[in-house]
C-alpha cells in the first residue's frame, strides 16, 4: 500500500470502530433511559422489560460488532491470499519463460548463424537440451518426455524411435517405435503430418504401459514432419492443458532447428515424397 492508501485504511477502521461503539452505548443509553422512565407505580413490571430490552439490544449490538469484524478479516485474508497466489504464478511463469523459452531461442539464433555441416553436428545436444527443458516447464514431480523422431525422412514408410529421452523420478523407458505401415500407428502420423496443437489425453490406460496421461505435438516446419514431441505422467490428470501449450511451443522451436539442418536440394526430394505420400 502507498501512505496515501494507509492513511485512508486507518481513517476508515477508526471511524467504523468510532460508529460501533456509538452503537453499543445507544444500546445502554436506551437501557438505562427506559429504566428511569420506567419508575413508575402504575407500571411495575415495564421497568424490567425495559431493562432486559435495553441490554438485549446492547449485546446484539456487540455480538453484531464482533461477526462483522471477524466477517471483515476472513475476506482481507483470502484477498492476500489469492495475491499471494498471483504473485507466485506471475514468479512461476516468469522463471519458466527465462528458464526454458529464452534459451533455447538463443540457441536457436546461435545455430542459424552456423554452416549447415556445423549446424548437423550440433543439432544432437539441441535437441537434448530442449528435452530437458521442456521437462522442467512440466507442472509434475515425474514426468517422462521423447522426441519421437523420424529417421529417415526421404522414405515413403517412415519410422519413428524415442531419441533423445528426458525423465525424472521414473525408472520406466520408452521401448516403443512408431511404424508408418502399421494400422494401429497411423493417428500418430495423421497427428504429425496435420495437427496444429498438442494432442492431450488423461486418465488413459495403455497396455504394458505404467503412464496414464500423455501429450504428443508434431514437430512439423515447412510442410516437412520430423516427428513429435510427447510427454507423459503416472497420474491420470498429471498434465494440464498449460503443459500441452508449452510443448507445442518447445516443438515448434524444435521444428525450425530441424529445418535449418537440411540443404535446399534436400528440402525439396522430402517434400516431393511427402507428396506421393498424401496420395497414397
Amino acid at each position: 500500500m502507498t501512505e496515501s492508501r494507509v492513511d485512508r485504511f486507518v481513517t476508515s477502521k477508526a471511524l467504523t470502530v468510532t460508529l460501533r461503539l456509538i452503537a453499543l452505548g445507544l444500546g445502554v443509553a436506551t437501557a438505562l433511559s427506559g429504566l428511569n422512565a420506567s419508575n413508575s407505580p402504575e407500571f411495575p413490571e415495564l421497568r424490567s422489560w425495559t431493562l432486559w430490552w435495553g441490554i438485549a439490544t446492547a449485546v446484539i449490538s456487540f455480538v453484531i460488532w464482533l461477526v462483522d469484524d471477524w466477517v471483515k478479516r476472513i475476506r482481507e485474508g483470502e484477498v492476500r491470499t489469492v495475491e499471494q497466489l498471483l504473485e507466485a504464478e506471475r514468479i512461476r511463469i516468469a522463471t519458466a519463460t527465462n528458464g526454458a523459452f529464452l534459451p533455447m531461442l538463443k540457441s536457436l539464433q546461435q545455430l542459424s548463424t552456423m554452416e549447415v555441416a556445423a549446424r548437423r553436428a550440433e543439432i544432437s545436444g539441441f535437441r537434448q537440451e530442449l528435452i530437458d527443458r521442456t521437462s522442467d516447464l512440466i507442472r509434475n514431480d515425474a514426468p517422462r518426455l521423447a522426441y519421437f523422431r523420424v529417421d529417415d525422412l526421404s522414405v515413403e514408410s517412415r519410422v519413428m524411435h524415442p531419441k533423445p529421452v528426458s525423465q525424472q523420478n521414473r525408472t520406466d523407458e520408452f521401448t516403443s517405435l512408431f511404424a508408418e505401415s502399421d494400422p494401429a500407428d497411423r493417428e500418430i502420423f495423421d497427428l504429425i503430418d496435420q495437427a496444429e496443437t498438442a494432442l492431450l489425453r488423461t486418465g488413459v490406460t495403455v497396455p504394458d504401459r505404467v503412464y496414464h496421461c500423455y501429450v504428443s505435438a508434431p514437430v512439423r516446419a515447412g510442410g516437412i514432419a520430423f516427428g513429435m514431441l510427447t510427454a507423459n505422467t503416472l497420474e491420470p490428470e498429471g498434465l494440464s492443458r498449460e503443459d500441452a501449450n508449452n510443448i507445442v511451443v518447445m516443438a515448434r522451436i524444435l521444428a525450425a532447428a530441424e529445418g535449418l539442418t537440411l540443404t535446399t536440394a534436400e528440402r525439396r526430394a522430402i517434400l516431393a515424397v511427402s507428396g506421393s505420400r498424401s496420395k497414397i
